[in-house]
């Protein structure tokens, strides 16, 4: 999903109704389809915040995952102790039960919202956040160990977090040109201002203290071509997808049980 514009560079827009999204054309053959409210990179920084504690703490079988808020914040990039930032983080995990995805592929079918629910206890410090089981499916299709401090070095720079997500999932990227670009990250720029904003953003991932672009260029054609740091992706082999679900289950066992006497109802 990181390769569409599911999760648009755009920082505002309407809410959808079963609109098709485009998404880059791959070997699983994804079509989607989104009904929800607008969804931008700070959504997307929500939502990964969420998975990976989920993933962490076996909570990726549709198991309700209570944690402290300050971990989901930190996980967020978000400053706890702002209450500007804690109500905003509220609201994108709020839109995101509210965020219908409706996709396909050769390997899956999903169609629910991104997350079950989301509920904050604010005496106790406590989120309590529940995903789709079958999200763990979807999730295994292709594996990518995405580096989340350098995301939250981005800011609020939208086309630089979708740039770092699209570029760090693909092994060796391929030439793209600005004009498809422009069309999978969801801008509502015009060509020439896309063009502009680009090249920052592209500058922007060359730099810092992990930075993932060596060097990346505009050729004649106007194609973007990228040279990047390894990056660990790779798509599953059925068998080995089956496998990992195995052992997501087993996690998922040992971690409901030894959380369910510290289990809150908020």
């Amino acid at each position: 999903m990181i390769r569409s514009a599911l999760f648009s560079v755009a920082s505002k827009g309407e809410r959808a109704v079963r609109k098709k999204i485009d998404v880059e054309n791959g070997p699983l053959g994804i079509r989607l389809e989104y009904t929800g409210p607008h969804l931008n990179q700070d959504h997307f920084k929500a939502w990964q915040a969420a998975v990976h504690l989920a993933n962490e703490r076996g909570g990726l079988q549709g198991d309700q995952l209570v944690v402290p808020v300050t971990d989901v914040m930190r996980a967020m990039g978000q400053n706890y102790r702002d209450h500007d930032q804690r109500t905003r983080a509220w609201r994108l995990l709020g839109d995101l039960t509210e965020a219908n995805v409706d996709l396909y592929s050769s390997r899956s079918k999903y169609k629910a919202p991104l997350v079950f629910s989301v509920l904050h206890e604010e005496a106790t410090g406590k989120m309590a956040i529940r995903l789709n089981p079958d999200l763990a499916q979807l999730l295994s299709d292709e594996v990518l160990q995405n580096d989340m401090l350098r995301v939250l070095g981005f800011g609020r720079n939208q086309i630089a977090i979708w740039l770092h997500n699209y570029y760090a999932s693909h092994k060796t990227p391929p030439g793209l040109s600005v004009r498809e670009l422009q069309r999978l990250c969801g801008t509502s720029l015009d060509l020439p201002r896309f063009r502009q904003r680009l090249r920052g953003a592209l500058d922007r991932l060359k730099v810092g203290v992990r930075p993932l672009l060596l060097s990346w260029s505009i050729d004649e054609n106007d194609v973007v071509r990228v040279e990047k740091i390894p990056t660990q992706v790779k798509l599953l082999p059925v068998t080995a997808r089956e496998k990992m679900e195995t052992g997501r289950r087993h996690a998922g066992a040992v971690q409901a049980a030894a959380s369910s006497r510290a289990r809150v109802v908020l």
